[in-house]
């Protein structure tokens, strides 16, 4: 289950490194760099969990628990030791830390306390009831037994429940703000993070993430996954990935036809769209990315694309629908889908994956940028065109 956890480190580094470790485990991190910053974020958050980063010999421990404990007492501080220190890691125990920890700080290192610290509630206190509570306690018990003896022959003799009713879009926040790509390959969806530097890969039962690779040269945004390789899009370039633990740079093409801003794989052509021209270009999988073609988008702002297996989809954030393209002619319309999870406009989509059944979009919020990004799984309705439904396999 994905818990908040707040982060609190004078060091940017520091912080980031727990980040990507925490958030890597599938939790939402919240970040601060001193104690006012971070009490505030107690008070408005309010994480299950708080993990102060620290060197041995500062004091930071000790001032973040005893305003942790005037603020939200119960809740369960970790120390983050920047070097290990038998004596220090006592001393905070002594204070009130619920665990010391040292580096180095990875998913794996951190996911047994992480857990553990999680689970604590706090300690409750029970009074014995008096004897004449006790016997109002055995005429309760009895009048519930009485109670739960009719409740059982009611649900015996009661009709049948209708069917239940047809599936729904459901959505989930996610560990972080900037979500900019979306594809799915491999049973798994992947989103990139432009801000984080970051490729997720998560579990489309749960979107729990599975793994999370941090890429400090480029800012990925579109991305798309073909037979042998990732492809993202950053800062001009179009980047090839190998598929290993680490997504290994292979290439570094130049986005003639771009900036690129959704990209998508139909098997043997890559599709692209820029943000400049807004203009959809079919793609050879060669040295330098040939464009065969290209075509006007039939849109006021695409910002995703996917393939299904039979037909191109994009996503037009302008009209809040999804758009079904001819497969003669991309420029042309043969299902435009509305998306009512975008009509209030405090999401803006940027991501688009069709996963066998259901599409998925993913999307950042246009409000408040600070702000967890969401997954949607979509079961939609056609609005206008011909064709099939999209909430099921086209």
């Amino acid at each position: 289950m994905m818990a908040t956890v707040a982060v609190l480190g004078e060091k940017e580094r520091t912080r980031r490194d727990l980040t990507l470790a925490i958030e890597e485990l599938g939790h939402r991190v919240a970040a601060a760099s001193g104690i006012p910053d971070a009490m505030e974020m107690l008070a408005q958050v309010r994480p299950q969990l708080l993990v102060v980063a620290c060197e041995p010999a500062s004091r930071l421990a000790e001032h973040a628990l005893g305003e942790v404990d005037r603020v939200q007492p119960l809740l369960p501080v970790i120390v983050a030791l920047e070097k290990r220190s038998a004596v220090r890691a006592v001393d905070l125990m002594k204070a009130g830390a619920y665990e010391v920890i040292a580096p180095p700080w990875t998913a794996e290192n951190l996911s047994a306390c992480l857990a553990k610290a999680l689970r604590f509630k706090g300690t409750v206190f029970e009074s014995s009831p008096a004897p004449g509570e006790r016997r109002r306690a055995t005429v309760l018990w009895a009048g519930l037994a009485v109670f739960l003896a009719a409740a059982g022959l009611w649900r015996a003799t009661r009709p049948r429940p209708q069917a239940p009713p047809p599936p729904a879009t459901r959505a989930w926040e996610l560990p972080y703000s900037h979500p900019a790509g979306l594809c799915f390959a491999g049973g798994a969806l992947w989103v990139s993070d432009w801000y984080a530097e970051t490729v997720y890969r998560l579990d489309p039962k749960t979107v729990g993430v599975r793994r999370a690779v941090h890429l400090p040269k480029e800012m990925p945004g579109a991305v798309a996954l073909t037979k042998d390789s990732l492809w993202t899009s950053s800062a001009g370039s179009l980047v090839r990935h190998m598929i290993d633990e680490r997504l290994t740079g292979l290439a570094r093409v130049p986005d003639a036809a771009g900036p690129t801003i959704a990209m998508a794989y139909d098997g043997l052509y890559l599709w692209t769209i820029d943000s400049k021209t807004r203009r959809i270009h079919k793609r050879l999988l060669d040295d330098t990315l040939t464009v065969l073609d290209s075509y006007d988008y039939p849109g006021m702002e695409p910002a995703a694309l996917a393939w299904d297996g039979k037909n191109l989809w994009s996503i037009d954030a302008g009209n809040k629908e999804l758009v079904r393209h001819g497969l003669q002619h991309p420029g042309e319309v043969t299902l435009r889908v509305s998306l009512p999870e975008y009509a209030d406009g405090q999401w803006r989509p940027v991501g688009l994956a069709y996963d066998g059944e259901r599409f998925w979009t993913v999307a950042e919020n246009r409000k408040n940028i600070a702000a967890p990004g969401r997954i949607f799984r979509h079961v939609l309705q056609p609005s206008t065109g011909s064709g099939r439904a999209a909430g099921a396999a086209p």
